[in-house]
């Protein structure tokens, strides 16, 4: 799986022999969610457009996304902290902020409270390789693309990145 990444990577770096930018592949119209859009509403929008992720957006500005990967995560079991007693006292052995997190995910009903926040993001004029590297390091699927004021112009994917990867390398003579 990482050799196969590794190679998107590089040769999305090598085939841009002139710079290709964010701008050039990301898709423009991109459908959002509001803070308080219920999760049922986010279930039925991913049925009915088959998209995996929504920007959360108030305002013009992107306050998360929220995933498939967010929803998945709602379903995770839930893993008591570790704690020992000494003399009326817990004290706990492991950080409890994955618990807290976990916790909010499984009664998360809106938007604003399944989001991963902040969103990872990338602007509209960074080189595709940059984009990539994004979303290798952070193991994400896609990255909202914000304008210098902050406004949401686009969002880029790993299926842009691909598509764009195979179609050069099908019109590559040889």
């Amino acid at each position: 799986m990482h050799f196969v990444i590794g190679f998107l990577a590089g040769s999305i770096s090598y085939l841009s022999i002139m710079p290709v930018q964010v701008s050039d592949l990301m898709t423009r119209r991109v459908i959002v969610v509001a803070p308080e859009t219920t999760l049922a509403e986010i279930v039925r929008l991913w049925r009915k457009t088959q998209v995996s992720g929504f920007p959360v957006v108030a305002e013009g500005h992107l306050l998360g996304m929220v995933t498939e990967g967010d929803l998945v995560r709602r379903q995770k079991p839930l893993v008591q902290p570790v704690a020992l007693t000494l003399l009326d006292a817990i004290i706990p052995l492991r950080a409890g902020r994955s618990l807290k997190e976990d916790l909010l995910k499984h009664v998360a009903l809106k938007a604003e409270e399944l989001m991963t926040a902040p969103a990872i993001t990338i602007k509209p004029e960074a080189d595709i390789s940059e984009a990539a590297k994004l979303l290798i390091e952070n193991k994400i699927k896609r990255l909202p693309v914000l304008a210098d004021d902050g406004q949401l112009v686009g969002i880029i994917s790993r299926a842009d990145l691909l598509e764009y990867l195979f179609s050069t390398l099908i019109d590559q003579p040889g």
